[in-house]
């Protein structure tokens, strides 16, 4: 009787193991393998958009630009850079990274210039101005200086002719059509973003804890305050008119400038700040009205309206970091580069 009873004692345990494990699995799989399933809720009460894959990563895409001008979608990635035919995605140039930076080897950022007639990519040591018709380099600039290496963080194309690089020892300025380096402007602390003012000759810069605006003929920062992030400002990004500007960070906050003219030259004053809930803030996109404004960061991308500082839409793309964020023909349409998953294509419902 005792061996019979401890039989059945020792069978309850081994099935009491087996459910509680089988459990635990099936929590491990919706916890860990598919994270999104979690997040459904708020993406139903937004009315979140399923991605539309535009393009698979090749080759680690990093960075996406998209001229509507032009009606061309111009890629980025560690091995080379491509522009393709928008919306039909035909293939029109790509060109080996080794090709376009032969001293660096892999194309790290990229932008283009506000005539949307060329491209800027940097590596690790050198930068190159594009054709953006045939990919063609134009003019290669180097990242030493004065025997120094400065490792480009960040890059920005102005109006006047100028190119911007952000450095751990501050912002490099060429010439951009004769390639040759013009100044250094020396900041406190690493410059991790730019962007350019349209129509003028000035940059607005993001560092730790730190918010500022540079002359690029002076060279001279005209203007600088703490933004209230409290951390790296990672992202920046002006309106097509210069009348606003974006400011992303490490601490997941989204603020909303209004750029005032002044006799010296442009100031910032702040309108609304939002928490974002995507991490760190990687990348901001504006619509071409600024009405509305894209957060992007680690796993998902949120969208304000600009006059109240409203959330509009989330979209979600799995387990990846974005790279860079922008709108396509209007406000409900967005790009966003999600690393090597590649580039994905949403549109917000109203």
């Amino acid at each position: 009787m005792n061996m019979l009873r401890w039989r059945k004692c020792w069978q309850r345990m081994l099935l009491a193991t087996a459910v509680a494990a089988t459990i635990a699995n099936a929590f491990f799989c919706v916890a860990i393998l598919v994270p999104d399933l979690l997040l459904m809720p708020e993406c139903l009460l937004l009315g979140s958009p399923m991605p539309k894959r535009v393009l698979v990563g090749r080759n680690g895409t990093t960075y996406a630009s998209l001229d509507l001008s032009q009606g061309m979608l111009f890629t980025a990635s560690e091995a080379d850079v491509a522009a393709y035919r928008w919306p039909k995605l035909g293939l029109l140039w790509r060109r080996r990274a080794n090709d376009v930076l032969p001293e660096s080897g892999e194309v790290w950022v990229m932008t283009q210039d506000p005539s949307h007639r060329r491209l800027l990519v940097a590596g690790l040591q050198q930068l190159a101005v594009l054709d953006a018709a045939t990919g063609r380099p134009v003019v290669r600039m180097s990242c030493w200086v004065d025997s120094s290496l400065y490792v480009p963080f960040c890059v920005a194309f102005g109006s006047g002719g100028r190119i911007a690089v952000g450095t751990p020892g501050g912002i490099l300025i060429y010439d951009a059509r004769s390639g040759r380096f013009q100044r250094l402007v020396k900041t406190r602390k690493a410059v991790l973003s730019l962007a350019a003012i349209p129509n003028s000759s000035f940059f607005v810069f993001g560092s730790w804890k730190e918010l500022g605006v540079v002359n690029s003929d002076t060279g001279k920062v005209i203007w600088s305050m703490a933004p209230g992030q409290t951390h790296w400002t990672l992202a920046l990004a002006v309106d097509p008119r210069g009348r606003y500007l974006a400011s992303g960070g490490r601490d997941g906050t989204l603020r909303w400038w209004r750029i005032m003219t002044a006799a010296s030259g442009p100031r910032l004053a702040e309108v609304w700040t939002r928490h974002t809930g995507v991490g760190w803030v990687t990348a901001l996109a504006i619509d071409q009205r600024a009405s509305r404004v894209a957060a992007a960061g680690h796993r998902k991308a949120v969208v304000f309206e600009t006059q109240r500082g409203r959330r509009v839409g989330v979209m979600w793309w799995g387990n990846w970091q974005c790279e860079s964020a922008q709108f396509g023909t209007g406000s409900r349409d967005i790009i966003v580069a999600a690393g090597s998953h590649g580039l994905l294509r949403y549109k917000l419902h109203d």
